[in-house]
């Protein structure tokens, strides 16, 4: 068998003749070996040494690599070959979340829908494909903001486990949606009396707390009788039940909000709310009675009509566990202390 060897720098290629009087050689291309075949011996040299000069040029601008980048490269390629499906993730996301006891109905629902959309590894989601899915919800922007905020909070938790690399995430690559600045609704003195009247009796206080103290309504269906100090004329709205803040406040108990508290039985082991029901379910019941129901309508209504009395931003915000820029833009100024007063008006 007639054979050949090519030659450029230090690396060689073996060449030989088929029984058909063709020219033949191993190559690689990408990772694998691959044969090659030329009609005549002078063709196939020249494409051998080609090949052999690419080869030799790729390793030299390897070799030229910064160490440290190299190093870098090699550990993300590692970690993007063990990194686990995004169904795989968010389990384990979820029960981390579960385990600090944060409500995660609207997040698993959220992080659902992405993983459906993506079933690969978490590492293969890029900020393009984070964008597209954004897009896709045909949302406004606050729900958009939302689900890209818990999308950010996914994988910066999936980052500290190892499952991607050390550097800013898919999700937050991508840009939050600017939310027009207006008024959050409110509901009128009469509208609240209306709205209490017309739900069952045990679903009363719950309101009457979300509205005369501000408490939200998570805060709300968290809240136990223990916390509930009336000799001191406080509700303690303790770090665990605190939304977002995660920090322990207490806000005045005033006197309308005291007449309902009087009038109730309770014991110190028991939750103020009815439990295994939410109270925004309570939406559908109303609105067939032709009763008004705004989404967290009662504790905007308390930031508006407490701001109205007490023209302190600053106090406000600490009895709703707001920031005081919050307040100012969301509620100061906005309703007359005549309509205050006759929102906290003892019933």
């Amino acid at each position: 068998m007639n054979s050949e060897t090519v030659r450029v720098g230090g690396m060689s290629c073996r060449l030989w003749q088929s029984s058909d009087g063709r020219w033949k050689w191993h190559s690689r291309r990408g990772g694998r070996r691959v044969l090659n075949a030329a009609a005549d011996l002078t063709k196939a040299k020249a494409k051998a040494k080609q090949q052999l000069a690419l080869l030799r040029d790729g390793r030299s601008q390897l070799g030229n690599l910064d160490p440290a980048l190299l190093s870098e490269f090699l550990a993300w390629r590692g970690q993007r070959s063990d990194s686990p499906p995004i169904a795989e993730a968010a389990r384990k996301y979820l029960a981390h979340q579960t385990e600090r006891e944060i409500q995660t109905r609207i997040i698993k629902a959220d992080i659902a829908h992405f993983a459906a959309k993506h079933p690969g590894p978490i590492a293969d989601v890029t900020a393009e494909s984070v964008k597209l899915h954004l897009d896709s919800l045909g949302v406004g922007p606050r729900r958009h903001n939302n689900v890209r905020q818990t999308l950010v909070s996914f994988f910066i938790w999936a980052r500290k486990q190892g499952y991607l690399p050390d550097t800013m995430t898919a999700p937050q690559r991508t840009h939050a949606l600017p939310v027009p600045k207006k008024r959050p609704p409110i509901y009128t003195p009469a509208e609240f009396r209306a709205l209490l009247a017309a739900v069952a009796p045990e679903w009363r206080l719950p309101l009457a707390i979300c509205g005369l103290a501000g408490l939200r309504t998570c805060e709300a269906e968290r809240l136990m009788w223990r916390e509930v100090k009336l000799g001191k004329k406080l509700i303690e709205v303790l770090p665990e039940n605190a939304k977002n803040t995660g920090r322990r406040r207490l806000v005045p108990i005033h006197p309308a909000l005291m007449t309902w508290l009087r009038e109730t039985d309770f014991a110190p082991d028991d939750h103020v709310c009815p439990q295994g029901v939410r109270i925004d379910n309570l939406a559908k019941r109303v609105k067939r009675g032709g009763v008004k129901w705004v989404k967290n309508g009662l504790r905007h209504s308390y930031g508006s009509y407490r701001c109205a009395v007490v023209k302190s931003a600053a106090q406000v915000a600490l009895e709703m566990g707001n920031s005081e820029g919050t307040v100012r833009s969301n509620y100061l100024e906005y309703v007359e202390r005549k309509a205050a007063s006759e929102w906290f008006k003892k019933k």
